[in-house]
């Protein structure tokens, strides 16, 4: 029915690198000690501290992101940490994926033009349970008393009950990575079928208040999402490493010679006629020269892409119709030359490498027709980015040089989660543009760490936003470094993991105190071993 397959995580840099960094020296520090306290209360039910990640996908998306940069910092930290893949069987395989995903657009809220929205069938539940209760059965014989196991989102706590009946003392998280802030029936809907899962988790972790539901109000936690400031995706980039990227890439052509081996795939673009081709033919788009507007993400349309498009496409358009004649001479001409020669890069991952997001490549399809009945002059404007998935790094790399070619960042979320390409946008310090959705609301004030619209779907309010920003790019910049504050102060994973830590020392510890009571002893802690286990050297 289902396999869990091991992603395998290389070491990764050691904690006195990161502590060497003086952004992050305390931050790491307090983790340290944190995880050294959580190791002791582990101890006591096991003789080396064991943590388990399970998800539905090894790349692509949010969770795939932050999952190893997490194990390699739990691993140094001297924990046994591993993560694991949920992968049905192919019999059952696209039934189970198309189910979670109208779960994701339901526990979103999510409710078509039409009113309608998102179905459960009998046959719905009866794939989930087979399939999420094999792959339990296939865990409990890798676990013991005292593992803490992390359920990802929807896909994964189907595991749940399974696994608490095979071992009442293993540690079961849930992390809900997606909501909505304001009830309705679609996420009732999503809640009242995943309900009988997730009570059996000991605690479940959301990214904001706004999202935990009412039955989980005391047994539910706020622990936002964290970047690793120095992986592949968002360390700092000389100008010979992002021309090196672009080039191995295909995004440019290599005007002098590389020193870098070429990358296992090359970025796709989109051709007039509709259809994916190389990203140099037949001209180069302009990375390193033009101003460029970027929105990298899922091709979800929760992500609003077709509006940010069509807004793009009337700014374009009509660019004389948002020059202000108030301003100086001076500022009006920047402003003009910004509007018109200010390019727009729509990317997101190959469809075809994402095996839990069935609906991603209609999406993009979609996006392409349009593409296709644009004039010529506008059609040059913009790019469409299929970017390729066969090396983690390589795609980190890919998606960090774009950023740095960038002027503004977009997100035009119509649901999100948290919003990580916001994250990792205003690590780098760029001007970010996005909405009022729940999770980017967590992470941006308007007007001080970024911009946000009203409404995402409207295309004259994005395009006067797009405006504004080049118009106030001294202010806009203003707001890029703020971002950059915010983010080294909250949201890093060094902050996240010692959130994480104090919680699993209170589950921890509640186990440890059962199974004491059961057996007759004494509740208190009887270690008197207070060595580190962590290893900054």
């Amino acid at each position: 029915m289902a396999s869990l397959v091991e992603v395998v995580v290389p070491l990764g840099p050691r904690l006195s690198d990161y502590e060497a960094d003086p952004r992050l020296t305390y931050a790491v520090r307090d983790m340290c000690d944190n995880g050294n306290m959580l190791a002791l209360e582990m101890r006591q039910l096991r003789r080396q501290p064991r943590m388990i990640m399970v998800n539905s996908t090894g790349k692509g998306g949010g969770v795939a992101e932050v999952l190893p940069s997490n194990v390699q910092v739990l691993r140094r930290m001297g924990f046994e940490a591993y993560w694991l893949v949920l992968t049905p069987d192919d019999d059952r395989k696209s039934r189970f994926f198309n189910l979670t995903k109208r779960l994701h657009r339901l526990l979103h809220g999510y409710v078509a033009e039409d009113g309608s929205r998102d179905v459960i069938t009998e046959q719905d539940v009866a794939d989930y349970e087979a399939v999420t209760r094999a792959a339990a059965d296939e865990l409990v014989s890798q676990v013991a008393d005292g593992d803490i196991v992390v359920l990802h989102d929807p896909q994964t706590i189907g595991m749940a009950p399974r696994l608490r009946a095979l071992n009442d003392n293993v540690v079961i998280v849930f992390r809900c990575h997606i909501g909505s802030d304001e009830a309705n029936e679609a996420s009732r809907a999503g809640w009242d079928f995943l309900r009988p899962y997730v009570q059996c988790a000991d605690k479940s972790v959301f990214s904001a208040t706004e999202y935990i539901p009412s039955f989980l109000t005391t047994r539910a936690v706020v622990i936002p999402p964290g970047i690793d400031p120095t992986d592949s995706k968002n360390r700092e980039l000389s100008p010979p490493d992002v021309t090196n990227i672009l080039a191995n890439a295909g995004l440019i052509r290599p005007h002098h010679p590389l020193c870098t081996r070429s990358y296992r795939a090359t970025v796709r673009r989109v051709h007039a006629d509709g259809t994916f081709g190389s990203a140099i033919d037949p001209d180069e788009f302009g990375f390193l020269f033009r101003p460029i507007i970027t929105q990298v993400s899922r091709w979800d349309e929760l992500k609003g892409w077709m509006p940010l498009f069509r807004a793009f496409v009337r700014l374009k358009r009509d660019q004389h119709l948002y020059l202000s004649s108030r301003r100086q001479k001076r500022s009006r001409e920047r402003h003009a030359c910004l509007l018109a020669s200010v390019r727009l890069v729509l990317a997101g991952p190959d469809p075809g490498s994402i095996q839990d997001d069935p609906d991603a490549g209609a999406v993009l399809r979609e996006l392409c027709d349009e593409y296709a009945k644009l004039d010529r002059d506008i059609q040059e404007q913009i790019a469409i980015l299929s970017l390729p998935m066969e090396s983690r790094k390589e795609n980190a790399l890919i998606v960090n040089a774009l950023h740095r070619c960038s002027l503004i960042v977009m997100q035009n979320s119509i649901k999100e989660g948290w919003g990580l390409s916001c994250t990792e946008a205003m690590l780098k310090g760029l001007p970010v543009i996005s909405t009022r959705a729940c999770g980017i609301r967590q992470q941006i004030n308007d007007g001080i760490e970024g911009r946000l619209v009203q409404d995402p779907n409207d295309v004259e309010e994005l395009a006067q936003t797009m405006s504004d920003a080049l118009k106030n790019l001294k202010q806009s910049e203003a707001q890029g470094v703020k971002a950059r504050r915010r983010v080294f102060q909250d949201f890093t994973m060094f902050r996240v993991i010692i959130k994480w830590c104090e919680l699993w020392r209170r589950l921890v510890d509640e186990k440890r105190i059962a199974l004491s009571c059961a057996d007759g002893y004494p509740s208190t802690a009887t270690t008197t071993d207070d060595e580190s286990m962590t290893e900054r050297d």
